[in-house]
């Protein structure tokens, strides 16, 4: 147990912009959208569509087995 409250697990990248132009690895788990809480598909999906092209998007969260508390990813979209 991470003690999450929100998020949304990363299961495949494809080849978005995530996987372009990250580190993001699948098994991330999102809980923030530019620092706006993110606890469903619904809810991140929302906030990735409100961005306009060429917005600077950061993912913030975490992944199960690290003892870092929080990751940054950063793109544009």
């Amino acid at each position: 147990d991470l003690g999450l409250e929100q998020g949304i697990i990363v299961k495949s990248l494809g080849n978005g912009k995530l996987a372009r132009y990250t580190d993001i690895r699948e098994g991330f788990i999102i809980t923030k959208v530019n620092d706006r809480p993110v606890k469903s598909v619904k809810e991140f999906n929302e906030l990735i569509r409100s961005k306009k092209t060429g917005e600077l998007v950061i993912l913030s969260g975490t992944y199960k087995n690290t003892r870092q508390n929080e990751f940054n990813y950063a793109f544009r979209k």
